[in-house]
């Protein structure tokens, strides 16, 4: 966090720490009061946990702030747990936050489907094995064509989940 800025470019008379308990407080309240699923997100899970498919969180977000938003949203107990990159020692730049999920449902990175909506996680996924699905987000439109490109498969909405086929698992699991 870039404390000096914001005390500069805002006019702070605050402490470092009174700052960084101000914008962390506005985070948790996001997580906590206002997040939204992706439009399709809850009629998706209740699709793939209505198939028995095991589902994991592997979240660079805090995990107090993710399992809050969740839970308020109905979205929690479709998974069978959940980890975040703090707790794997890494971000999603290394795989260690999707192998130790994949070791935590027991299965093998080829055998998972990862769901992202940015494309440093699709990569990293996708080098670790992992069959990647790009999901569009706003706040990373700039990535899409690469997002289009580096993923096995893209959905621009989860709303368009009947692209997703288990039948066909291995429409481009080679990536």
């Amino acid at each position: 966090m870039r404390l000096a800025y914001l005390r500069s470019a805002y006019n702070l008379a605050m402490t470092d720490q009174e700052i960084k308990e101000g914008v962390l407080g506005v985070i948790r309240d996001f997580y906590f009061y206002q997040a939204q699923p992706k439009p399709g997100a809850a009629e998706f899970l209740e699709r793939m946990k209505g198939r028995g498919i095991p589902m994991y969180i592997a979240t660079s977000n805090n995990r107090e702030h993710v399992r809050a938003a969740f839970e308020r949203l109905g979205l929690y107990d479709y998974f069978e747990g959940l980890i975040t990159c703090e707790e794997a020692g890494a971000g999603k730049d290394a795989p260690v936050v999707f192998m130790l999920a994949s070791e935590r449902m027991g299965l093998t990175p080829p055998d998972i489907f990862v769901f992202e909506d940015v494309i440093h996680a699709v990569r990293t996924a996708n080098r670790a094995g992992f069959v990647t699905v790009g999901v569009f987000d706003p706040a990373s439109s700039a990535d899409n064509a690469a997002m289009r490109a580096e993923s096995g498969l893209y959905l621009h909405s989860l709303e368009n989940w009947e692209r997703f086929r288990f039948r066909n698992f291995a429409f481009n699991a080679a990536k």
